[in-house]
């Protein structure tokens, strides 16, 4: 098995695919389409309400029925079937919601997190991959934001392999330029 991180954001790579497949019997708010259609690249959904409440229409998407019935007419149009978008977004009021400003999030990777190590790596017989070794419970070290998401629990075990000691700005790291 092969594990993926996650990924924040993912515009560049549905910009650049064909279509966006989107099968489900039930939806809140699909954002994934919803970033598809602005970057006008079709979809393919099943027949769902909020579907045409955010926009899908017949210039930007093709419906698959859920019984497959349409499977033959759905392939043909996705090999055949020009689109012709007139998308425009459904109006929202998160601008005065959502914080004023440029996003942290790419200040925050940059920071480091310093560690300490739980009883977890012995309870589940466990050799960290970066550092070679088994770290005892109290063992501090410093990581990464993304390593530190995967020790606290982002793991397919779930388990807290650290608990957070302090997180370390950029600026505070040695060697840093301010």
């Amino acid at each position: 098995m092969h594990l993926k991180n996650t990924k924040l954001n993912i515009i560049d790579d549905i910009a650049q695919a064909d279509f966006l497949i989107q099968l489900s019997d039930n939806e809140g708010y699909c954002y994934s389409i919803v970033e598809a259609l602005n970057l006008h690249v079709p979809v393919v959904v099943t027949p769902i309400p909020v579907f045409k409440e955010i926009g899908l229409d017949d210039t930007n998407s093709i419906t698959l029925e859920f019984d497959c019935s349409n499977i033959m007419d759905v392939a043909k149009q996705i090999a055949n079937k020009e689109f012709h978008f007139d998308y425009k977004p459904v109006e929202d009021s998160w601008d005065k919601i959502l914080i004023p400003g440029p996003s942290k999030y790419q200040q925050e990777l940059k920071s480091k997190y310093l560690v300490r190590a739980t009883n977890a790596y012995n309870d589940l017989h466990v050799k960290d991959a970066e550092l070679g070794f088994k770290p005892e419970p109290g063992h501090e070290w410093s990581i990464s934001k993304k390593r530190y998401d995967f020790l606290n629990g982002g793991n397919p075990r779930k388990a807290k392999f650290v608990e957070l000691v302090k997180i370390i700005p950029p600026q505070e790291q040695e060697g840093a330029k301010i």
